[in-house]
């Protein structure tokens, strides 16, 4: 009978010498193990071909797309390198407008005519909370508009993601960091804009994959807790939504915040009960107005 594991030792063919793989035994390792093989060819070897710990060389294992496969986009720091995608030019659009509507009402009618006045007033920017009555239809609505960049706010599931993105959102934010979310929206091709809290929660989110940091709700200090947060953090891309006025958000852009959001202090409960949208978009052209007149502001974040 002859043994199933016969090899190559029986055949009388030598073995290559310890620590020199020879390369019909790397590619079949390469081959049977491709996962441990690239392992292996990253700890032992240098961009000369020589062995990190001794002086002999050593192979390479190069890996190529199947037939028909898809190349994947290239990952930098944990996020998406990919010009061309929806989600990079979302990105783009967002840290070129810097600062958002975010309406919040009981009522879609008044949700409609208010973010109507903001944009009048200049927003190109703007967020629908998915609290909102029929926000789903707000969204599709403002998103056939070109010159706008609509997106949907408390979005809490990947399921939700899922019917913001299709109404027409092309960026999502959420109160909460939810690794899911987050996963959703970037295959989706979407920003997500998770909110925290602490310098932890903003790490995590960081980590996550998270596009920009919502801080939320704004702690004690407001523009000098955000100094505070970026100076050993300085490559998080905060968004802050609380705390944010007309008067103070020039503030918060010079101390590094990518960008700002307005919502309540744009969005007066007053001034939406009373039906005052013509102050509404007086507001937002005040606030254009100060940004566009504030020439040393600068994007920072990586």
């Amino acid at each position: 009978m002859v043994c199933s594991c016969w090899g190559s030792r029986a055949a009388g063919i030598r073995d290559p010498p310890v620590g020199r793989p020879s390369f019909s035994s790397a590619r079949m390792a390469a081959f049977r193990f491709p996962a441990a093989a690239h392992a292996s060819s990253k700890r032992h070897c240098t961009r000369n071909g020589r062995s990190e710990d001794d002086d002999s060389p050593c192979f390479r294992y190069v890996t190529r797309p199947l037939p028909g496969a898809k190349e994947r986009p290239r990952m930098k720091g944990g996020r998406m390198n990919d010009p061309s995608s929806a989600r990079s030019e979302a990105i783009e659009t967002i840290l070129r407008h810097r600062v958002s509507a975010i309406i919040r009402t009981r009522d879609e009618g008044t949700a409609r005519r208010a973010m109507e006045s903001a944009v009048e007033g200049g927003f190109r920017m703007v967020e629908f909370t998915l609290t909102t009555p029929g926000a789903l239809e707000l969204i599709a609505s403002f998103a056939r508009r070109k010159d706008l960049l609509v997106g949907a706010g408390t979005v809490l599931t990947p399921a939700a993601a899922r019917e913001a993105v299709e109404a027409g959102a092309r960026f999502l934010v959420s109160p909460v960091v939810d690794g899911e979310v987050i996963a959703e929206a970037h295959r989706l091709d979407v920003p997500m804009i998770p909110g925290a809290y602490t310098p932890t929660e903003m790490q995590t989110a960081h980590s996550l994959g998270a596009d920009f940091i919502k801080v939320f709700p704004m702690p004690a200090g407001g523009v000098a807790f955000i100094e505070a947060v970026r100076g050993p953090l300085p490559h998080l891309r905060l968004f802050p939504t609380a705390g944010v006025t007309a008067e103070n958000f020039t503030d918060f852009l010079r101390a590094g915040c990518a960008g700002v959001g307005f919502v309540r202090s744009l969005f007066d409960p007053a001034d939406l009960a009373e039906g005052r949208f013509d102050v509404i978009r007086s507001r937002a052209a005040r606030i254009q107005q100060v940004l566009a007149a504030c020439s040393d502001l600068d994007v920072t974040g990586a």
